[in-house]
């Protein structure tokens, strides 16, 4: 008899003793509430509408691959010692992945991405239907004892997967569980309904886990390309202005609406590039802008080639040009104010208010306490977050309704972001509201890009 149908006997044994109903939720483990998901998933969707892109990344054929790189390296200017937003240490992972090397017949990936975790750290995979079997996939960066990771309802049982001590966890109604942690600190549970044992054991057994490898973001990257040497990637056309700003991958992405290219082995959402494109000098509004150049600012090498349209085109002008900023600007690859802004269109009527903090400020207020998700996740004190406050006179900002309606004292929102680009794991909740003024715990904390005297 094999270990695992030695375990499978077990299990079978074990489940004559008492047993009781449990649910999906209880037995996959505990899921992050939001307190007003409508809202974050429609500001999502305007987003994501407000900005067209054609872009293809990689070598491109016809004019030079690479600039001359000028033999001085150019010098940004140091804010640092006056900043607390240059100071922060801010790091992040890229690489992070999941994938099950064995599924039973005819199951698919129905939800999540196994390349991107961070988004949403659960996996589920089934075969077509209604209420049929399937299997979840979850991840959770956690200390956390397993047994308080999964469901506690119904009885457990002590096993191996993977050559690690697992818990695993059934009851009845079709539902069983097992945890183990892979790597210390990291925690990954498959859960089944209507799964027989022995496939959601051959599927533990053979999940295969990738941790990933974190970076820093750094305060000022080095480059050694010129803004003159970018432009001159550009046609020369006495119809078109030409324009370059020093950005970052994971900044022009964010403004630009575009996926990080997290397959390239070479850059991250830090990687400097000079950002340069024309625009007609003539108002005619069926012209478009059809050379953006993408350029890493450190070999000179072009990585990118876009098309926009004079609508689309106009996001450029929200990317911060890192080269001449004396602003206090948070570090390179975090977004700045106006590029956080850049697809966040204020609405008429409402007044707003933008702070830099960082999550361990903002979550030990009691407003934010609320909304900062990391119970089940190791979450760094230090992640820089914008939060968006805003105020209408009606109550529009209150709960999930969209149209304007009375209110004596108006409402208020606050919607926390990851200011950091890229794939991210804060699991911050999405938008808090109320009535009345956005509260004080929140509107009192300091804003990290004023400089400290």
């Amino acid at each position: 008899m094999t270990e695992l149908e030695e375990q499978i006997r077990k299990l079978v044994t074990a489940r004559s003793r008492a047993e009781r109903p449990v649910e999906w939720p209880e037995i996959a483990g505990r899921s992050r509430p939001s307190r007003i998901p409508l809202l974050a998933g429609v500001g999502a969707a305007l987003c994501a509408a407000a900005i067209v892109v054609f872009v293809t990344v990689g070598p491109l054929q016809g004019r030079n691959e690479k600039v001359a790189i000028s033999p001085s390296t150019v010098r940004l200017p140091n804010t640092a010692s006056a900043c607390r937003a240059a100071r922060l240490v801010v790091t992040g992972t890229r690489g992070e992945r999941l994938h099950p090397d064995w599924l039973p017949a005819g199951y698919t990936l129905h939800e999540g991405d196994e390349e991107n975790l961070d988004a949403i750290p659960a996996l589920t995979y089934r075969p077509p239907g209604n209420d049929t079997p399937r299997v979840q996939l979850t991840r959770y960066h956690s200390s956390l004892p397993l047994s308080r990771l999964t469901s506690s309802v119904g009885p457990r049982h002590t096993i191996t997967v993977q050559g690690k001590v697992a818990l695993l966890s059934s009851g009845a109604g079709g539902f069983t569980a097992v945890a183990w942690n892979p790597t210390p600190g990291v925690a990954l549970i498959v859960s089944g309904y209507k799964l027989a044992d022995a496939d959601l054991l051959a599927v533990a057994n053979q999940v295969r886990y990738q941790a990933g490898t974190k970076f820093a973001y750094p305060t000022h990257p080095g480059i050694a390309v010129t803004r003159t040497s970018a432009l001159a990637m550009l046609a020369d056309s006495p119809t078109t202005a030409e324009h370059a700003v020093l950005s970052s991958v994971g900044e022009f992405d964010a403004v630009a609406n575009q996926p990080y290219p997290d397959d390239s082995a070479s850059m991250t959402v830090s990687t400097p590039v000079w950002v340069a494109w024309t625009t007609p000098r003539s108002a005619s509004p069926d012209q478009r802008v059809t050379d953006v150049e993408l350029i890493d600012a450190s070999t000179g090498a072009r990585v990118g080639q876009l098309a926009l349209s004079p609508t689309n085109a106009r996001s450029l002008a929200t990317l911060t040009d890192r080269s001449t900023s004396k602003s206090c600007d948070p570090p390179f690859g975090v977004l700045t104010r106006a590029e956080f802004l850049a697809n966040r269109p204020a609405a008429p009527g409402v007044t707003r208010h933008v702070i830099l903090t960082t999550l361990g400020a903002f979550g030990a207020t009691r407003t934010g306490g609320e909304a900062a998700q990391c119970a089940l996740d190791t979450c760094d004190a230090n992640v820089p977050v914008w939060l968006l406050l805003s105020h209408a006179r009606d109550g529009r900002l209150d709960g999930d309704s969209l149209l304007p309606r009375p209110s004596v004292g108006g409402s208020w929102q606050a919607v926390p972001s990851d200011a950091r680009t890229g794939h991210q794991d804060t699991y911050l909740s999405g938008v808090s509201g109320g009535i009345g003024s956005p509260p004080a715990d929140l509107t009192a904390l300091a804003d990290l890009t004023t400089a400290s005297p």
